[in-house]
């Protein structure tokens, strides 16, 4: 009988392959069906609270989710996750940005695009062309409520990682334009749509007559730089202060939701704890973080 070591390393195995290949790849019941209303619920229970001040147009994204409910921690760590993000960046990766995604019945398709530092037009960016044959970052993508062609489900372009680029650029094609490639993977709740984040995506038009509600949790490697997007710190604050422009997209957390955090997942978020500094060179202890 093969050993439970042995069958992880082919589940990992499989996933890396698929999006190395094709820039995309479905797992599932990574949040076990018995368990997927309480992460639902959490996720809800902050959308209220948020809606009326910073929806747009029947969506609302929820910036530095991780600071506002940590329903999903236990999860990040799924082995076909965190393992595909360990072998395709090394042993020490990170989550750089989690989000919440609610969508309102007809809220309606939008534009091709890569995910940051892809997303050409923000200051900080990748220019174009990008390599093709190194992931930067991945996008899980994590379905809460059904993700399919009626509720608006996440459109990709298979193989489009590979591109070099994406419709933001200046590459002639228009971001809202259909490609004949396009498809509609089709997820459960909890259910994860990992993509390789150079990969063309946008949401669906929702025909449905309720929310499709979803988690966006992007993992990087250790070297990736989440200063320019982390309020309180001297590169956000400087281009807040160019631009006008304060961004959500991360949330520095708390200590004490840091220490409540599983063992396993505190490296995975240990660079946007408040209050981490730097002592001499002469202090015996090093300071934590």
């Amino acid at each position: 009988m093969r050993r439970e070591w042995e069958m992880a390393s082919d589940r990992i195995a499989a996933v890396v392959e698929r999006v190395r290949r094709e820039g995309w790849c479905a797992v599932r019941g990574v949040i076990p069906p018995t368990e997927v209303a309480v992460v639902y619920r959490a996720v809800m229970e902050v959308a209220e609270r948020e809606w009326e001040q910073h929806s747009v147009n029947g969506r609302l994204g929820i910036g530095g989710l991780i600071a506002k409910t940590q329903a999903m921690v236990p999860y990040v760590l799924d082995e076909r996750l965190l393992g595909t993000a360990e072998a395709l960046f090394g042993p020490k990766v990170r989550i750089s940005m989690t989000h919440g995604i609610v969508t309102d019945p007809g809220y309606e398709r939008t534009n091709w695009h890569g995910d940051w530092p892809f997303s050409l037009g923000n200051p900080y960016q990748i220019p174009a062309p990008y390599a093709a044959d190194q992931p930067v970052k991945i996008t899980t993508l994590w379905a809460l409520t059904p993700f399919n062609a009626t509720t608006g489900g996440t459109l990709i372009v298979p193989g489009s990682h590979t591109a070099g680029n994406n419709p933001g650029g200046d590459i002639g094609y228009d971001i809202f334009e259909p490609v004949a490639s396009e498809m509609q993977p089709e997820l459960e709740p909890g259910d994860v749509l990992v993509i390789d984040s150079r990969t063309w995506h946008t949401n669906g038009t929702n025909r449905s007559d309720g929310q499709r509600v979803g988690m966006a949790v992007r993992y990087a490697a250790w070297w990736y730089n989440v200063h320019q997007i982390t309020p309180g710190l001297a590169e956000f604050e400087r281009m807040a202060a160019e631009t006008g422009d304060r961004a959500s997209d991360v949330v520095p957390i708390s200590r004490e939701i840091y220490d409540a955090l599983p063992e396993k997942a505190k490296p995975l978020f240990r660079h946007i704890v408040i209050g981490q500094r730097v002592l001499p060179d002469t202090v015996a202890e090093p300071a934590w973080g």
